[in-house]
């Protein structure tokens, strides 16, 4: 990974902080949705979990992927930084 400045002293434009925050939502939401599906927790006295079909965890892994690539596009696009090496986050 290569580690650069942020932004000089003008910044991310507004546009360009809204476009980072959805990212880093989207990642986020992502990323919980996965665990949701693989990682459920039982709640007691009402339900034990099921596995998921591997359609469903498919597709939510598939988000995942999207959503890191997406933010390491803007990461690139807009602050110079570089992804970590050998991450293509599939």
């Amino acid at each position: 990974m290569t580690i650069q400045k942020p932004p000089g002293p003008e910044g991310l434009s507004e546009e360009d902080r809204e476009l980072m925050r959805r990212a880093h939502h989207r990642l986020r939401k992502a990323s919980q949705e996965l665990e949701a599906v693989v990682a459920p927790r039982s709640i007691r006295g009402r339900w034990e979990p099921v596995a998921a079909p591997p359609e469903v965890i498919e597709a939510v892994r598939s988000a995942l992927s999207e959503a890191y690539r997406e933010l390491g596009r803007l990461h690139h696009q807009l602050l110079g930084w570089d992804p970590p090496s050998g991450e293509s986050g599939q």
